[in-house]
């Protein structure tokens, strides 16, 4: 096996409570070396909330472990040469591609960019 990604509700944990024996497995993926990643497709909270998380469940990570939807979509979009989007997304979203936003003017933004500036 050359690498893993692995998905986290429900394989990891469910709910508050994780799964008997996956932090066992992730410490034994750690041992033989095999890299992985941890996806989620959750957009409703930022990655450092996912670290917590899991760290509170027995499994330590980074930041750079946990794949989401909007971590994807920066790397997407700076393969292709995009340096500008306009996000509309929930406003956490922004700290994921913070060099790229085009922020919303005059305030009242709501998701985009993380409101005004």
């Amino acid at each position: 096996m050359q690498s893993l990604l692995i998905d986290i509700d429900g394989v990891l944990y469910v709910g508050d409570e994780a799964i008997p024996g996956a932090a066992e497995a992730i410490g034994w993926l750690d041992a033989q070396r095999v890299p992985y990643l941890y996806v989620t497709n959750t957009t409703s909270r930022p990655r450092t909330d996912i670290v917590k998380k899991l760290a509170m469940l027995g499994f330590s990570t980074t930041l750079d472990r946990i794949l989401t939807p909007p971590v994807a979509a920066t790397n997407w979009l700076e393969a292709r040469g995009c340096r500008r989007v306009a996000l509309f997304a929930v406003s956490y979203t922004h700290l994921t591609l913070p060099t790229m936003i085009i922020r919303c003017r005059g305030g009242g933004g709501g998701g985009l960019g993380g409101g005004g500036g």
